[in-house]
């Protein structure tokens, strides 16, 4: 059958709205006589319009049934199966493959059917297995189908009326890869032609984005956590899938009821409170015609926004891109054509898997467009689209006809109306009835939301605009509500805009000025939501406020560095900060401030907090614990307590508290992780079971989230019976008498979102010996899932628990997640045991996954503001390890350890063995009978020392020579039980004590190393001898990206912010001091301090008018011009603009130095996103920029680093 033939049915939703349309005025001639559509009954959607432009009566917005069975058709390889397979996991239903139902109802495929009886017999046959199985599993199951006979779209329009039938694509090369097709435009004829025939019997379009094996990532995207980050630990193929499961299930959230899907409702606080019930929130609009041309920052959309508005501002796209083969061509009225409905799938698809913000989908409808040209019919077409692309929110322009905008309020299905309407610049005036007669017109036709928006000419067009929503307000309160976004478009509409209520569109920030036309008057928006939230706060709308982390030893939290970076890039001027206290009273002050804008809350005070509030959410009382208290400031007229939805729009304005709001964070988090950790293979299953170990209040926020994850069968290991026992009572009694708090309203309870599991009881079970057997004769299968919330560091006297789980405990055929909740260590023997059966399929998570997790929901608590989720993450991941590891020294009389390179930041028993061995045997005075140096006595018997290591866990490995006051010696060590294939790395350094200026040094140190970080210290010993490389860290341009750490603080000073000298602040010598170690690396100095002839440089580059004098000809040549000949320079194979900021910092005036701020930004904008593509053309270049060149000049230029390289891998 030619693909022509095919073509000869339009699509459903298309003729919906242009069926009988002839003689259907484009134009509502006014806005005050316009008929109310009358929408009565229920039907298939395809009630005809009649000749006068009238309608005939239209069904109600039509919804699926919970329980309606799916339909997925595409062609072969869009990775349909793969999809199915989520589905049914996830919503517990059956599979259902037309290809082997065919095969088991006639006993062969239908290539060998087709073959031996012909194509019309097969086709027919098909047709019929079709029909039966579309009758006999019309609920309760997904049915997956690759066949596009004529008779098969026929049965799958008609499936459509009850049921979504979902198109599959992908894009084009992977249909290539899968088909095995040579030639790339022959796989877009038949994908196009394809997608032309599928739109007729389809009624959604998902776009599947190809995933590739990820390699080590901190940053990423995450489903609760927006994909936005998704710590993909491994490159595993079964986390590959991940993020498609979470991208596909968001999909199939929006498009059937709530509660179809069990357990998809996210936690997070504005989960439960939609965009337009929330104040002053920003869409981020960008046209598509950008995002298909340039590569945009996802961040940067998603920082500041609370959602993505894509603006298709041309309805034909690019024709050299959209040209449909001859063969796909479709008849007039079948929809878009089908490359550019694809690309526009593509690029939604794109944006979704990446965030977890709603889609605005806007159509530019062009001024004169009418039924006597083509551009009415493809702006319908691509509104039309855009509902078959589920997006949250579609505009419809208030210039259609009351019949065509009934007919998409009749089937936009979940998704919402934003009834759109802009006036030219010589438009009626604000104050002109003719905006409240179009606001009242899209209330009555059944828009969800109504968008007016105005050119400003004058500065008080701002002003009648809010007169305007003032009145639509008061308005509304007698009718049926319909939240308005109104606002004036243009620079001097930016006023109005920064005070439009909801939804305000704002420009990314990459791209404010960068004059993206968006094909509309307005020409897109002309402030960004940084601008527009600092106008609130400038105005006095919302009030600067205090935020706090507390707890008994709150100084090395990372807490204060995630939240503030959140709230920098958000525009919030609050504060975040820790402070640490031993009792709660002291704390009682700080929450009764007026301007208390809430707090976490750390160890030990999560139980004892709840004595101080006023109320609980009902997850806190479920848990019995709070990690976050919000201030109460205002009550409900009946004097009780406002619920947490309510507190949210409280927030940002100062005034007196009259209460306190605990609420728990902590299981949001740890519920975020498993369900990231966890790889469709081991999604959550009546039979699935959790082992959390541990039973203190961590532990209780573990199995809250298990239970709220459906877990039905946990496990509780403890070392005291009794504690893991009132854990279990605990639980079982809350389940026995309240049930599960639910996490969404509506949803009467939480076992409605089950799919059944409701039947199958929650049971526990306590194993308090790891002696015992797993419990599987009680019908406790292997664990999917393991939470160790016990600590993992030295606490006081007693040594981090070194514990691991019994490997047959590790026995799950397809692995699971292990989650180790604590961060002050990431390399607990139970996170190594748990990494080393990563070829099993367990994914290891840590402390560091879950703290942004828990404190993004925390933010939305504090501000009512969607987090910035992957800025968090990166802020978090950034300031660790922390002060006390990055500064951890050991004074034991004569001995001090610092930490290395790689890996030996979080040993701490470790190093306390070493300590605490060492001290006895080499405390005692050397008294030499020869003129032999103290030195080498100490080196021998340290030698002497790991000779006697009968385990052979130590080992000598260097003497790092004899430095001001200390000899340094590089020690390999290995943990018991761990692969030698993995050793760590100690730096002792040892003193004589009979020195007096070695033990001053040494406690002089010790004191600098304690002080706080504000505390102006300089170094004033900066050379190779004194500096390592550092942990690895993750980079775009190189794998191997150390950060380089300073060592023996001997001779640093503490001033306050003058140097009084040289007149250089204490910043400007710390400054002085990162040019001179990098300065000392480029060159691999690293024998003596830095010297360079003082030359002239130029940067321009970075804002500077003035040339610099720096003493930078190391490293620079004379010229320090970026035309320089090649030949000339010192040091061709290292980024050019990196040696210039590096000469930058040791400018020989110190007010010529950047700033730290100046200097971060720099580093990121010319030298972490600048790509070594023009190496090329220097010497050698390409070699030396590669990351076994890097590697290699990290090896050569440390005294650490060769080993810790290699066993890094």
């Amino acid at each position: 059958m030619e693909i022509s033939d095919m073509l000869w049915h339009s699509d459903p939703l298309r003729a919906l709205i242009t069926e009988g349309t002839q003689q259907t005025s484009f134009l509502a001639t006014t806005d005050s006589d316009l008929p109310t559509p009358d929408i009565q009954g229920r039907g298939n959607g395809t009630a005809p319009y009649s000749s006068s432009g009238t309608q005939s009566p239209l069904p109600h917005n039509l919804q699926f049934a919970p329980d309606a069975s799916i339909v997925l058709i595409g062609i072969r390889g869009a990775g349909k199966s793969t999809l199915g397979i989520i589905a049914c996991a996830a919503m517990k239903r059956n599979m259902v493959d037309m290809e082997k139902t065919f095969q088991q109802a006639t006993g062969m495929s239908s290539t060998e059917f087709k073959r031996c009886h012909g194509v019309a017999s097969c086709q027919s046959r098909q047709a019929q297995v079709l029909t039966d199985v579309l009758a006999d599993h019309a609920t309760g199951s997904v049915i997956v189908c690759s066949w596009l006979e004529r008779n098969v779209q026929s049965l799958l329009r008609d499936f459509c009326a009850t049921n979504p039938v979902i198109h599959v694509s992908r894009d084009i090369t992977a249909i290539q890869e899968h088909l095995k097709i040579q030639d790339e435009s022959k796989t877009a004829s038949l994908v196009n032609a394809s997608a032309a025939i599928i739109r007729t019997c389809s009624n959604f379009h998902f776009f599947n984005v190809t995933e590739k094996p990820a390699a080590y990532s901190t940053v990423g995207s995450d489903q609760e956590a927006g994909d936005d980050s998704f710590a993909t630990k491994l490159s595993a193929p079964y986390l590959t899938l991940k993020r498609a499961e979470r991208h596909f299930l968001k999909f199939l959230s929006l498009i059937m009821p709530p509660g179809s899907i069990p357990f998809i409702e996210s936690a997070f606080p504005l989960a439960t409170l939609p965009i337009e019930e929330r104040e002053f929130t920003y869409a981020a609009s960008i046209p598509v015609s950008a995002l298909l041309t340039q590569e945009v920052d996802i961040e940067d959309l998603e920082t500041g926004a609370d959602a993505i508005e894509i603006v298709i501002d041309q309805l034909r796209g690019n024709p050299k891109v959209n040209v449909s083969p001859s063969d796909a061509l479709p008849l007039k009225g079948v929809g878009p054509n089908p490359a550019r409905a694809g690309e526009i799938a593509r690029v939604l698809g794109n944006i979704r898997r990446n965030t977890v913000l709603p889609i605005i989908f806007h159509v530019i409808l062009p001024d004169g467009a009418n039924d006597s040209n083509e551009d009415l019919g493809l702006y319908l077409d691509l509104v039309a689209h855009g509902f078959r692309l589920a997006a949250e929110f579609v505009t419809v322009d208030l210039r259609l006809d009351n019949a065509r905008i009934s007919r998409f309020v009749a089937t936009k299905r979940r998704s919402k109306i934003i009834g759109n309407a802009e006036s030219a610049l010589d438009g009626a005036p604000w104050a002109s009835p003719l905006w409240a007669s179009k606001f009242e017109r899209a209330k009555t036709l059944g828009c969800d939301l109504v968008r007016l928006v105005r050119p400003a000419s004058t500065m008080e067009d701002n002003f009648e605009v809010g007169h305007l929503r003032s009145a639509l307000k008061l308005l509304g309160e007698s009718f049926v509500k319909a939240p308005l976004i109104a606002y004036n478009s243009g620079m001097r509409g930016r006023h109005s805009a920064c005070f439009n209520p909801i939804m305000t569109p704002v420009a990314p920030a990459t791209m404010a000025n960068s004059n993206i036309n968006h094909a509309s008057r307005a020409q897109g928006p002309c402030l960004t939501a940084l601008e527009a939230t600092q106008a609130l706060y400038s105005s006095f709308i919302y009030d600067p406020m205090k935020l706090y982390v507390f707890g008994a030893n709150v100084g090395y939290s990372l807490s204060p560095a995630m939240h503030n970076a959140a709230l920098k890039a958000c525009g919030i001027p609050h504060v975040y900060e820790p402070f640490s206290t031993n009792s709660l009273s002291n704390f009682e002050a700080l929450v009764r401030d007026s301007s208390f804008a809430g707090a976490s809350v750390g160890h030990p005070f999560k139980v004892d907090i709840l004595t101080m509030t006023n109320a609980l959410s009902p997850h806190a009382k479920a848990i019995g614990a709070a990690n976050t208290l919000i201030p109460i400031r205002h009550l409900n007229s009946d004097g009780t307590v406002p619920d947490a939805r309510v507190l949210i729009r409280g927030t940002n304005r100062a005034g007196p508290v009259r209460g306190l709001f605990g609420e728990n964070t902590d299981w949001i988090g740890i519920r975020a992780c498993i369900r990231r950790g966890l790889s469709p293979a081991n999604a959550v299953r009546p039979s699935s079971c959790g082992l959390v170990i541990g039973a203190g209040g961590m532990a209780r926020a573990a199995v809250y989230a298990m239970l709220q994850l459906g877990v039905k069968s946990i496990v509780i290991h403890n070392r005291t019976l009794q504690t893991a026992q009132r854990l279990v009572s605990h639980f079982s009694g809350l389940l026995a008498s309240e049930g599960l708090p639910h996490l969404r309203p509506g949803l009467s309870e939480q076992s409605a979102q089950n799919g059944g599991d409701e039947e199958v009881p929650v049971r526990f079970h306590v194993v308090q010996s790891l002696e015992e057997p797993w419990p599987e004769a009680q019908g406790f299968r292997l664990p999917t899932m393991i939470i160790s919330c016990i600590p993992t560091h030295r606490i006081g006297s007693l040594p981090a628990p070194d514990f691991t789980v019994p490997e047959a405990w590790l026995g799950s055929s397809t692995g699971g997640v292990v989650i180790e909740l604590g961060y002050k260590t990431l390399d607990t023997p139970l996170l190594e045991q748990s990494r080393r059966e990563a070829h099993r399929g367990w994914v290891t998570m840590d402390g560091l996954d879950l703290l942004p997790e828990q404190g993004f929901a925390q933010f939305e608590l504090f501000t009512g503001r969607r987090s910035p989720r992957r800025l968090m993450r990166r802020a978090a991941l950034a300031a660790y390890p922390n002060k006390e590891e990055k500064h951890r020294a050991v004074e034991l009389q004569n001995l001090q350890f610092q930490q290395s390179m790689h890996g030996v930041e979080h040993d701490q028993y470790v190093v306390s063995e070493i300590v605490a061995d060492l001290r006895e045997k080499m405390s005692r005075k050397l008294r030499p009978r020869t003129r032999v140096s103290p030195y080498v006595l100490r080196k021998k018997r340290l030698e002497t020392y790991f000779e006697g290591d009968a385990e052979k866990r130590f080992q000598l490995e260097d003497h790092h020579g004899q430095g001001g006051q200390a000899s340094v010696y590089k020690v390999k060590y290995t943990r018991l039980g761990c692969s030698s294939a993995t050793p760590r790395f100690l730096v002792l350094k040892l003193a004589d004590p009979e020195k007096k200026s070695d033990v001053e040094g040494l406690k002089k140190e010790k004191a600098i190393l304690q002080l706080p970080t504000s505390t102006g210290i300089t170094h004033n010993d900066v050379h190779g001898d004194n500096f390592m490389f550092g942990p690895y860290v993750d980079h775009p341009e190189h794998d191997i990206s150390p950060i380089l750490k300073l060592l023996d603080f001997g001779q640093s000073e503490v001033w306050g912010n003058i140097r009084h000298d040289s007149g250089a602040t204490a910043e400007q010598w710390n400054v002085e001091d990162i040019g001179l170690m990098m300065a000392s690396v480029i060159i691999l100095e690293t024998d003596k301090r830095y010297t360079g002839e003082e030359i002239e440089i130029d940067l321009s580059q970075f804002g500077r008018s003035n040339d610099v004098l720096s003493p930078a000809s190391g490293i620079l040549p004379d010229a320090g011009s970026r035309d320089m000949d090649p030949s000339l320079d010192p040091c061709p194979h290292i980024d050019l603009d990196l040696r210039h900021i590096v000469a930058a910092c040791m400018a020989e005036d110190p007010k010529q130095r950047p700033t730290l701020t100046e200097l971060e930004e720099w580093v990121y904008t010319h030298v972490c996103n600048d790509y070594p593509v023009r190496y090329g053309a220097m010497p050698r270049g390409m070699d030396w920029e590669t990351d076994e060149t890097i590697q290699t000049i990290v090896r050569a230029g440390t005294f650490d680093a060769e080993e810790s390289a290699e066993a890094d891998g």
